[in-house]
């Protein structure tokens, strides 16, 4: 019964494997590890699964400035005009290096895509909204596109944006 002692006292938990009396208790592995041996990987867990490095997350960052004035924002509302009806309302947003840019209004017949009329709508702050109210003149009955165009004080054009398109 000395054996089964010691292997109690060896750090096995008290537990002993039953002794079958085919082999000497000498010759059993008395290394209080439940019989594993160093090296022996049939005991290890199996290493975790590396990760999949996550791609970055999409921002709304603006992409690289590219010196040009960029629109970030260009509505036009409401969709029907009348003479004797509330006045339209155009939107937009310019972000550019510089603090103004200067902004024209295109407006362009559908039918024969010609320029009806220009408005000047002067020097306007960069990075933040803009409105401008369409009234004070009266055009011919049809269908129009508006174009909204700007230079920076060093004469660079608007580009639109993704998310914002200048007519």
């Amino acid at each position: 019964m000395a054996p089964s002692v010691a292997s109690a006292a060896s750090g096995s938990g008290g537990v002993t494997a039953p002794d079958t009396g085919n082999a000497p208790a000498a010759s059993q592995p008395q290394s209080g590890n439940g019989g594993a041996t160093f090296g022996d990987d049939s005991l290890a867990p199996e290493p975790a699964p590396k990760p999949k490095p996550k791609s970055k997350p999409r921002s709304k960052r603006a992409p690289r400035p590219s010196g040009r004035p960029l629109l970030t924002l260009f509505q036009v509302g409401p969709s029907s005009l009348f003479a004797y009806g509330p006045p339209g309302q155009v939107k937009f947003a310019i972000r550019d290096r510089s603090a103004i840019v200067r902004v024209k209004l295109q407006v362009i017949s559908k039918a024969s895509r010609k320029i009806v009329r220009t408005l000047d709508l002067g020097d306007r702050a960069t990075g933040s909204v803009q409105t401008f109210l369409l009234s004070g003149g009266t055009l011919p009955e049809g269908s129009f596109e508006l174009k909204l165009a700007a230079r920076d004080p060093s004469g660079r054009r608007l580009r639109s944006s993704a998310n914002a398109s200048n007519v």
